[in-house]
């Protein structure tokens, strides 16, 4: 793109304000070719008219109604947002206005709406939550899920949306919950269960709406059977595993579902390397080993212990898997049944020594009660 100029970008933009919409398109897809190589950025500071050339765009999407210009704005737009300076001066200029009104205008048709709600998605974060609001952005996207649910883009790229958008402000988490994103999340996660990304996308985004206190029962109950199955069948992914196992911990508090304990002790050994997922394999096991609700400690078993402390052994320079680790073991000892199972293995303590010593820390004192139970 070294033979870009200035004037030639302002003739382009010329042409888009063209009364003629086949000349409009055929500016706009100049011009998302351009932003697609990546030249914009390169031309900067020679590109002094820059909020001319969005305007020009979002004039466009005003005076041609037609899918072709609509389309090739979206995909312009969700190209050059990539990029946080332009994608604020999109919003700030109108541009996310038009996309969002082109989800409520092409509800039947299925390109334009993906083309609108992938360009939506880069659009989000860098528009005012009050707008975001006022234009009911939440309601669009759901909207255009359910018309089109069973197109596997769309659905991928509005849960991506909907990650975005519960990112933005807590809420919108709220809103999300309330229409009923939840009950569509995981409907597409079973859907298209061999999909791996949309498996990804889904869980991510179930795991957020799944943070604020308030919404973590009724965003389990929905939402957790579509989460363990995604992970069921997409186990030996790591990215999979491990936003689950953070979704797990997020909605498995005071939640009674068995399938999850043999669930992440598969994960465990199928990632024993990977540290994170160890830490958050652990962190999950934690808010099961206790419910509270009624005032019962889960049982542990002699192959269950013996997972933990090889995960031990292997991540001895990891303090999260460490910490995590002796939190869930100091739960367990609640029960006689536990503490039984602990004595008898042979390297548990030593393990926790050895914990101690590489972090000078007792852990908040679970690690010497923990040892108060032990054999020495």
């Amino acid at each position: 793109m070294d033979f870009l100029t200035d004037n030639m970008i302002l003739a382009y933009i010329k042409c888009m304000q063209s009364e003629d919409e086949k000349v409009a398109v055929l500016s706009l897809h100049t011009m998302l070719a351009i932003a697609c190589n990546g030249a914009f950025p390169a031309i900067e500071m020679m590109l002094t008219r820059h909020e001319l050339l969005i305007g020009a765009v979002v004039e466009c999407m005003f005076k041609f109604k037609s899918p072709h210009v609509i389309r090739a704005a979206c995909s312009f737009f969700r190209n050059l947002s990539l990029d946080n300076y332009y994608r604020f001066t999109i919003c700030n200029l109108g541009g996310i206005g038009r996309v969002i009104d082109a989800l409520r205008d092409f509800t039947n048709d299925e390109t334009t709406s993906c083309k609108a709600i992938m360009a939506l998605t880069n659009l989000i974060s860098g528009c005012d939550i009050e707008i975001l609001c006022s234009n009911n952005v939440a309601n669009n996207i759901l909207e255009t899920m359910t018309v089109f649910k069973e197109d596997l883009l769309i659905q991928v790229n509005g849960a991506d949306a909907i990650w975005h958008l519960a990112s933005r402000d807590d809420s919108f988490k709220d809103i999300l919950v309330e229409i009923g994103s939840v009950q569509h999340l995981s409907a597409a996660i079973d859907r298209f269960i061999i999909s791996e990304q949309m498996t990804k996308v889904g869980i991510l985004s179930l795991w957020s709406l799944s943070v604020p206190q308030h919404l973590k029962t009724k965003v389990a109950q929905n939402g957790l059977a579509a989460v363990v199955n995604g992970m069921s069948t997409h186990c030996s992914s790591e990215k999979v595993c491990e936003d689950g196992l953070g979704a797990l911990k997020s909605m498995s508090k005071n939640i009674d579902f068995d399938d999850i304990l043999d669930l992440i002790y598969s994960c465990m050994w199928l990632h024993s390397h990977h540290a994170s997922i160890q830490q958050a394999s652990l962190a999950a096991l934690v808010n099961l080993s206790v419910n509270t609700g009624m005032n019962q400690v889960s049982r542990i078993t002699n192959e269950e212990l013996n997972t933990i402390v090889e995960m031990m052994r292997i991540h001895q320079d990891k303090k999260g898997v460490q910490e995590n680790a002796i939190i869930l073991l100091r739960n367990l000892t609640f029960s006689p049944h536990n503490c039984c199972v602990l004595q008898r293995n042979h390297h548990l303590a030593s393990l926790i020594h050895t914990a101690m010593a590489n972090f000078h820390d007792n852990f908040k004192g679970r690690a010497e009660d923990l040892l108060r139970v032990l054999p020495q």
